[in-house]
């Protein structure tokens, strides 16, 4: 999704109007029979499915799916999609599972300038559909416009998601034959949206914010298509009365070369990653701990200022990381986040109970250490790797508060 988009509602009450008198001449011209209609003259709405490039930003980091229907006609040229509220404080209100998303309409020239000052690639795929049913898609876009936002799902909800139930509500059901969904349409919504994120911070957001067993396998495959072009995919293998319901042909609507650091490879591609940084801490918080054996070893009674500084930066990654699980999973409303599993190793105890932490720094650690087996096995696996290195390297941290003189 695009947050910040600058006159979004901006000419809606001109696009219904148009809308209105739209209607009057589909119903004058729409076709009795389901088939498409034999003379393309009347097929003068057109429908397509617009798929823009991943972006440098986290929420872009899939790339985005939007509805274009044109009438050239009426010279309407319209980009439906789904969209955040134009909110300042957009991402506390997203902690707070407050932020809405609803449909936003915006011609298409003034949408794509977005992703020209982007630099994203943006491409089009028409829809062959009848034109009655191109006549329903509008309507029920335009019924969309005016309905209030609803609250954001990060598990279960995206733009592709969404826009391929805006396609099944507007096409007769009987008529659509999907092709023989594959093996990994099998796993849960948050699984597939998991692996269809490529981007590792973005990876590492949604894995902390959706930590828990909140997932639902039951869903239909149709809920699980997360990835813009993996849409694409399944509507072009899909078909809608008696031939596929979206076309082959790549219509370019911008192009622009890949960015230079998505080529990135090696050390190089490493550093960039949330990996590296949670190493870094995971190497100090060793480094603290050593300094502490041996300063127990030699009997002395004060812990150095370098173990401190050392075993610091976990410490206070498992705090600040500790009242944000906390306040997610008992304080915020946003869907999917009634329990997780991340509140393990990371809570407010350990700030709450600092006091006794001589008493309590073996026994947590040990848990911290056990929890890390636990979530690696197969049948797990719902945290990101930095998560497990931030969880041993907290671990190691608390141990060197364990009970001794200090």
């Amino acid at each position: 999704m695009l947050p910040q988009l600058q006159g979004v509602r901006r000419g809606l009450k001109q696009l219904r109007l148009f809308s209105a008198l739209l209607l009057i001449i589909l119903l004058s011209h729409s076709p009795s029979a389901a088939q498409p209609p034999e003379n393309p003259s009347e097929d003068f709405v057109r429908a397509s499915i617009v798929v823009a490039s991943p972006g440098e930003a986290i929420y872009s980091a899939l790339g985005h799916s939007m509805l274009r229907l044109e009438c050239p006609d009426l010279n309407l040229d319209y980009i439906f999609s789904e969209e955040s509220e134009n909110e300042y404080d957009a991402l506390w209100r997203f902690v707070q599972g407050n932020l809405g998303v609803g449909v936003r309409a915006v011609p298409t020239q003034e949408y794509l300038q977005i992703y020209r000052d982007e630099q994203r690639s943006v491409y089009a795929y028409e829809l062959n559909l009848p034109i009655r049913i191109k006549q329903r898609l509008w309507q029920q876009m335009d019924w969309r416009l005016q309905q209030p936002d609803e609250l954001y799902d990060i598990v279960h909800t995206s733009c592709a998601v969404s826009l391929m139930q805006w396609l099944m509500d507007a096409v007769d059901a009987d008529s659509l034959q999907f092709a023989p969904w594959p093996d990994d349409y099998a796993k849960s919504p948050r699984e597939i949206g998991g692996d269809s994120i490529k981007n590792r911070w973005a990876h590492l957001l949604c894995c902390t914010v959706a930590g828990g067993d909140t997932y639902n396998k039951d869903v239909s495959p149709t809920r699980k298509v997360f990835h813009p072009m993996e849409l694409v995919r399944v509507l072009q293998n899909c078909k809608a009365y008696g031939r596929p319901m979206l076309s082959s042909q790549q219509e370019v609507l911008l192009r622009y070369p890949p960015k230079r650091q998505d080529e990135s490879t090696g050390c190089l591609y490493w550093l960039k990653q949330p990996e590296c940084p949670a190493t870094l801490i995971l190497i100090l918080a060793f480094a603290g701990a050593f300094l502490d054996w041996r300063r127990r070893r030699k009997g002395q009674a004060a812990r150095g200022p370098l173990a401190w500084v050392l075993t610091g930066p976990a410490l206070l990654v498992n705090a600040v990381a500790g009242i944000f699980m906390t306040y997610l999973t008992f304080f915020s409303a946003m869907p999917s986040t009634e329990w997780n599993w991340l509140l393990v190793p990371f809570n407010v105890l350990p700030l709450l109970l600092w006091h006794w932490r001589r008493r309590w720094a073996i026994p947590f650690a040990v848990l911290i250490t056990a929890w890390c087996f636990a979530v690696t096995l197969p049948k797990y696996g719902m945290v990101d790797p930095t998560h497990l290195l931030l969880s041993i390297a907290s671990a190691i941290a608390f141990l060197t508060l364990r009970e001794g003189k200090a």
